[in-house]
């Protein structure tokens, strides 16, 4: 179902910084904002998946920066929505979906409260297509899809990675055995042979899929680990969010991390790296919903923020925004990493 329409945002000064480096937007939904991610793609850059309720709702993010005439603003144009029935814990673009063509070709791919892994997808009959790759047997986590779409990537709490074949050519599913629940997985950007997993426990590994064997594994010596990234700039950088503390290391040096400090006093539960800098992540609290960006090397956040119920944390591809879901609101930060 197309909607034409638009959400305009509202502007607000983002009150934990006094420059004009941050500023905060507000959109609002007629319901609870469970999930929300930016394309990570070029192509596609401006597209926005939102998960409600009952709807997953997709559109083109445009930014207005202030000149003489305008003031700064987001605008959020509804492209279509797709109809689901279980809550959407985790959604990942493919990178089929492009607003090139005419009409716009939208593919991504979602987890749901069911442990169901699905594929929406605008361009099959005009209308809308899913499909269900498989099912976990505990909730699913994280799922991500490698930059060449042969294989989209799933960590649940049934202490499984799992990597499902998008092509069909006859693959089999592929299954890695964790031994504690997965929390996040992460594809290389420029080496798509290359995946990031992280476990509950504590463990990052690394796997090559061509061998299917872990070919790097580091312990973030805190637990739970909640959270993992590999930062789109730097793929020799990872960071997580493990006990109270945010935690970078270099791959090409694992011995020792980057950076160790506390960053949330009851535990983080995300961390997503900038696209545009290898220094800047977003962590969000779990018992707080703190919202903070920090530059690694300095113990003072950039930015602050609290938020009412997360269910989301994304940026965009180069724009400096980042997006994070405060119940029905969906909150854009404008955040300078340059």
């Amino acid at each position: 179902m197309v909607r034409n329409q638009s959400f305009l945002s509202q502007s607000l000064p983002n009150t934990t910084n006094t420059d004009n480096s941050s500023r905060k937007f507000v959109l609002s939904f007629p319901s609870q904002v469970f999930q929300a991610e930016f394309s990570p793609y070029e192509w596609s850059q401006n597209l926005l998946c939102i998960a409600l309720k009952d709807k997953i709702v997709v559109g083109t993010l445009s930014f207005q920066e202030e000149d003489e005439n305008t003031q700064e603003s987001v605008e959020f144009s509804t492209i279509h929505e797709f109809c689901h029935v279980s809550r959407i814990h985790a959604i990942a673009w493919s990178p089929d979906a492009s607003v090139s063509a005419l009409p716009s070709l939208l593919s991504f791919y979602t987890a749901d409260s069911e442990f169901n892994v699905c594929h929406f997808d605008n361009t099959k009959n005009g209308s809308q297509f899913f499909k269900s790759l498989g099912k976990h047997s505990d909730y699913v986590n994280s799922v991500a899809c490698d930059p060449e779409r042969n294989y989209l990537a799933s960590v649940s709490d049934d202490h499984t990675c799992r990597l499902w074949p998008l092509k069909d050519d006859g693959t089999e599913v592929i299954l890695f055995y964790l031994s504690s629940p997965g929390m996040s997985v992460s594809w290389h950007r420029q080496e798509p042979s290359k995946l990031l997993v992280a476990e509950k426990a504590g463990l990052i590994h690394m796997y090559n899929i061509e061998t299917q064997r872990a070919i790097l594994s580091v312990d973030s010596a805190q637990v739970p680990l909640m959270a993992a990234d590999w930062s789109p700039s730097n793929c020799s950088r990872i960071g997580c969010v493990a006990g109270s503390d945010l935690i970078i290391r270099d791959v090409t040096a694992p011995s020792s991390p980057v950076e160790t400090r506390p960053i949330h006093m009851d535990g983080g539960q995300i961390l997503r790296f900038s696209p545009t800098s290898e220094n800047h992540v977003a962590t969000i609290g779990r018992s707080d919903h703190q919202l903070k960006v920090s530059h690694v090397g300095s113990s003072q956040p950039i930015l602050t923020a609290m938020l009412q119920v997360y269910g989301g944390l994304s940026w965009h591809y180069r724009l400096p925004l980042l997006c994070a879901s405060s119940d029905r609101k969906l909150m854009i930060f404008k955040v300078l990493t340059k």
